[in-house]
C-alpha cells in the first residue's frame, strides 16, 4: 500500500480550500451583476437557460419550490460535507 505523503494532503486540501473560495467570489460577483431578481442567472448562454428552463419546468410539474438562496458559510459547509463527508469542527 502506497503511503501518501503529508505535503500531499496539505496541498490538496489547499487546493480545495482555495477552489472553494474561488467559486464563491465568482457566484458572488455573478450575483452582482445580475440584475434580475431570478435566482438562478442564465450568463447568456444557450446551454444553461436550457438547462435553468428544465429544471424549472420540473419544480412547477411537482409542485415544488426552490430553496432560498445559501449564505456563503452554508456552501462551504454542504461543499466539505460533499467532498470529506464529514462535518468541519
Amino acid at each position: 500500500m502506497k503511503r501518501i505523503d503529508w505535503r500531499s494532503k496539505v496541498f490538496a486540501s489547499g487546493a480545495l480550500v482555495l477552489g472553494s473560495l474561488a467559486c464563491v467570489f465568482i457566484a458572488s460577483a455573478a450575483d452582482q451583476k445580475s440584475s434580475s431578481s431570478d435566482t438562478s442567472p442564465d450568463y447568456r448562454l444557450p446551454q444553461v437557460q436550457f438547462i435553468n428552463e428544465q429544471v424549472r419546468q420540473v419544480w412547477k410539474d411537482n409542485n415544488l419550490t426552490p430553496s432560498s438562496l445559501a449564505t456563503d458559510g452554508e456552501w462551504c459547509r454542504r461543499v466539505y460535507l460533499d467532498d470529506w463527508d464529514a462535518s468541519p469542527r
